[in-house]
């Protein structure tokens, strides 16, 4: 019994949903036919031409067969032939074609050609006999659409049209016919009717014909070649005409694998020039079964057939390429370039190993430097330790490339290692570069104040005269940490680790250490140091920072009265313009009046009035300002900035 009950409540159940399921279809449809009435009674109506165009649009999706007469009594109106007859298209139904067939002869202009060109999208066979009539048309536009769409009907009738009139046909309309002709036998071959399709592309092939279409037929010539496609290919790449080979070297990518590895088995015997096209697909197809054909290749003698090779060997190269690659790279002209990007990128287990070989083997230093840019470019395992060794080389040239390469590949658990190769290298740039990399590295340590400790740990455990030299480095890290031992140096009587912590704190990388800047600028001991100070002062005030403008400003004045040469002061200048108020453009304005301060005083005011908002709250002193920059300025670039901000501050601000 309730076995009965329950079956009874599904069946009624499902009933009931299956209803539901009906009037909400039925409710679709209605409000889509709701719809469909509602725009025909647009295009009914007296509505604008853009209300019309709208509608016919929204009919591409809402229309059904039902507006296909509304749509078709549009397609002689030019100003909305266009929608309708694209709303046209979207529909399958028969009457469509009947429709645009019957519009051809009651159009005329670019509203024939729109209408030549949808049969054509439409591939709509019972057009032909019209189309062909079409190609004797008055206007060039419309006989170009009726050859156009002639081709992508592509049956034998409309090849047969096409064929007379391009036999008849001058100059532009020879082309257009000849294309058109090329576009039918790229159906015709599609449909099985390759023999209808070959005497066509021969036709089109004939240096009589025009350039475009005599490399469209040599395309379509080389794809419809099947079986043949390798030999036709390899004969199109030794011809003696230039874009018969081109259209060949297009075609080599489109090869089936079978077909390009037979052209490239005999590539020995084609010109240079069909041996790098021949390379340059193997590359872009990256087929590694041809290594040992493009090995071969790159002992060519020809330089543009051993470079095209020399570079796919970076694809589809392996091990057995490595001493040809090797001993090019050591040359300096564009094969051992080829040659250094090929060792970059091939893919080889055995790559990695063999150039750390050549590595440790290298006597030459620069030699060695280029090889230690291999493996950053490589990245292979056990890279960072091989560099932190060469970072300790006897050469600078050499120490200084791994440790460039270390900023990139070096970890947090590398820095101590780089911090104690900071101390191989010579004081100077190489230190400096040194210093850098450490403290890009350190900047990868996810807690800011902890960043300095792996070079605390080195600096805690080094003689004194290398904690001298590890303090600027420390200075460059910045940190709670590096900030004890930079002022217990500076408290220090020991003139060398004095000065190591004047370098250190110059080095600082914010503004935490303004205060205590602008008191070494003006009581070190030293003049030296008193500049020192005074110029990373002025550096570190611009930094990005929370500190207020107005603050930065201040401080920037006070940098200003103390410098006593022109480079600090056009420093001080350079960074006002960091200062994005009005106050630092009345800083700026006296310094236009000093021969050796304008220039960057311009630059500067320029460089502010970039700043709408600044510039359109301060208009009436922006617009004299930009003027006399433009007067007094001889930098070309800040005078174009300066003449476009000064015309935006002339014209007002739309409300």
């Amino acid at each position: 019994m309730r076995y009965a009950k329950l079956t009874s409540f599904s069946r009624s159940g499902l009933m009931t949903i299956a209803a539901m399921g009906l009037c909400c279809v039925m409710a679709a449809r209605a409000a889509a036919q709701s719809a469909e009435d509602r725009l025909l009674q647009v295009l009914a109506s007296d509505a604008s031409v853009a209300d019309k165009c709208n509608a016919c649009r929204e009919l591409q999706t809402a229309g059904s067969e039902k507006s296909i007469p509304a749509l078709a009594a549009l397609l002689t109106d030019p100003a909305v032939s266009h929608t309708a007859r694209i709303a046209l298209q979207t529909m399958s139904s028969p009457a469509v074609d009947a429709a645009l067939r019957d519009a051809v002869g009651k159009t005329s202009g670019l509203t024939r050609s729109g209408v030549i060109d949808s049969l054509g999208e439409r591939r709509d066979v019972e057009a032909v006999a019209i189309l062909a009539a079409a190609l004797a048309d008055d206007e060039p536009h419309v006989r170009a659409a009726a050859a156009t769409a002639l081709g992508k009907i592509g049956t034998p009738a409309a090849a047969e049209a096409l064929v007379a009139a391009h036999a008849k046909a001058r100059d532009d309309d020879r082309i257009v016919c000849g294309q058109g002709l090329a576009r039918c036998a790229k159906r015709l071959n599609a449909a099985g009717k390759r023999d209808e399709a070959a005497a066509i592309y021969a036709q089109l092939s004939q240096p009589t014909e025009a350039q475009v279409v005599r490399m469209a037929a040599w395309r379509g010539r080389l794809r419809a070649a099947g079986a043949e496609a390798a030999q036709a290919v390899a004969r199109a790449l030794a011809d003696d005409d230039p874009l018969v080979r081109q259209a060949a070297a297009g075609q080599l990518q489109n090869l089936s694998v079978a077909a390009l590895r037979e052209v490239a088995a005999g590539m020995s015997a084609l010109p240079a020039e069909g041996q790098t096209a021949t390379l340059a697909a193997i590359r872009v197809r990256q087929d590694k079964s041809l290594a040992s054909v493009v090995l071969r290749a790159a002992g060519a003698d020809d330089p543009a057939v051993r470079i095209a090779a020399i570079r796919a060997l970076g694809i589809v190269g392996d091990a057995t390429a490595l001493p040809l690659l090797i001993e090019s790279s050591a040359k300096g002209d564009a094969a051992g370039r080829a040659a250094r990007q090929s060792l970059e990128t091939i893919c080889d287990p055995q790559v990695d190993e063999q150039i750390a070989q050549r590595l440790r083997a290298e006597k030459d230093p620069s030699r060695r430097a280029v090889w230690i840019g291999l493996v950053e470019a490589r990245r292979p395992a056990g890279a960072v330790g091989w560099l932190l060794k060469e970072a300790t080389n006897d050469h600078p040239e050499v120490r200084g490339r791994a440790m460039a390469a270390l900023a990139n590949l070096a970890g947090p658990k590398d820095v101590a290692a780089m911090a104690s190769a900071v101390l191989h290298a010579d004081r100077g740039a190489e230190r400096d570069n040194a210093e850098k990399a450490v403290m890009l590295v350190c900047q990868r340590i996810p807690d800011a104040e902890g960043q300095a400790a792996p070079v605390i740990g080195v600096f805690k455990e080094s003689a004194p005269a290398d904690q001298a030299a590890l303090l600027p480095l420390l200075g460059r890290i910045g940190g709670p940490q590096a900030k004890e031992e930079v002022e217990a140096a500076l408290s220090s009587s020991d003139a060398a680790r004095y000065e190591a912590g004047v370098r250190a704190i110059c080095n600082w990388p914010d503004a935490s250490v303004a205060g205590e800047l602008l008191e070494l600028s003006e009581k070190a001991e030293s003049a030296t140091h008193r500049l020192w100070a005074l110029r990373a002062f002025i550096r570190v005030i611009a930094l990005p920072n929370a500190m207020p403008d107005a603050q930065k400003l201040v401080l920037l004045k006070q940098a200003m009265q103390r410098a006593e040469r022109d480079e600090e002061r056009n420093l001080v200048l350079q960074r006002v313009s960091a200062v994005r108020t009005v106050e630092a453009l009345r800083f700026l304005l006296p310094y236009l009046d000093q021969p050796s301060l304008v220039q960057t005083a311009g630059k500067s005011i320029t460089e502010l009035g970039r700043h709408t908002e600044l510039r359109e709250a301060n208009r009436s002193e922006f617009i004299p300002a930009l003027e006399k920059v433009i007067a007094t300025n001889q930098d070309h670039a800040t005078l174009e900035q300066a003449r476009r901000y000064l015309q935006a501050a002339q014209t007002p601000a739309s409300p």
